[in-house]
């Protein structure tokens, strides 16, 4: 049976685009969280109550609600971004046929992730429960060590991303994709995480990078792309 060339989610390019925004937006929504309750462990009695309600919005939007649906559906919002992230890393392995390595890593460490995240919403819906029994008896720092966990984990994805990056430099719109979020990677990670995965990525170079991507965007009749390309890697030299 052939593949349906209007199903997107079979081409490995779309694919790894969506798992970089994904993945942008997971660290945007846990960095403001987890800079709350480190400043709430400092404090010799932390206000649980607040905390959890603070953090409530992020582990929502990014464990999801606890349950994951049977048949995944791409389109739909009611999955956490962690959830859309394992669903689309595991299209990403079903659909490639070299068996690539950096892709099982990169879908290992989103795995591990999720379920971090999972235990992080127990504590939450555990306290929705119960809340005053639950704030007598709450281990506040098992609670941050959770969250530290996870911000540690999604850091390692962050390396293994980087090296799934590397096998999509034949892909020009993914290449595009990974330099148009460049700054928003480069604030997130640091310009050094930029710049190193960007030489894995161009190990010819960045001028030989820029002339390969520019003349194939003009072949497909994308001038104006082919400009962009070539200025977008100038600033991640």
């Amino acid at each position: 049976m052939s593949k349906n060339p209007q199903n997107y989610y079979y081409d490995d390019g779309v694919l790894l685009q969506l798992i970089l925004h994904e993945f942008i937006e997971i660290f945007q929504t846990l960095k403001p969280a987890l800079k709350n309750v480190k400043e709430q462990t400092k404090k010799n009695k932390p206000n649980i109550p607040k905390l959890l309600n603070d953090l409530r919005p992020a582990l929502l939007k990014i464990g999801g609600q606890g349950l994951h649906p049977l048949f995944f559906i791409p389109w739909t919002n009611s999955l956490g971004l962690l959830e859309k992230l394992e669903d689309l890393t595991t299209l990403l392995v079903l659909h490639n046929e070299g068996n690539n390595s950096a892709y099982f890593t990169l879908h290992h460490e989103i795995h591990v992730a999720r379920i971090l995240a999972k235990e992080c919403l127990q504590i939450l819906y555990a306290w929705e429960c119960q809340t005053d029994l639950f704030c007598e008896t709450i281990d506040f720092k098992r609670t941050a060590s959770v969250l530290e966990e996870l911000s540690d984990q999604l850091e390692k994805t962050a390396h293994s991303l980087s090296l799934a990056l590397i096998f999509s430099v034949k892909n020009e719109n993914v290449v595009l994709c990974f330099l148009k979020k460049s700054r928003e990677l480069a604030s997130l990670f640091g310009k050094q995480f930029v710049k190193s995965t960007a030489k894995r990525m161009f190990p010819q170079g960045f001028q030989k990078a820029a002339h390969a991507l520019s003349e194939s965007f003009k072949r497909r009749g994308r001038d104006l792309l082919a400009v962009e390309v070539v200025s977008l890697l100038k600033t991640v030299k």
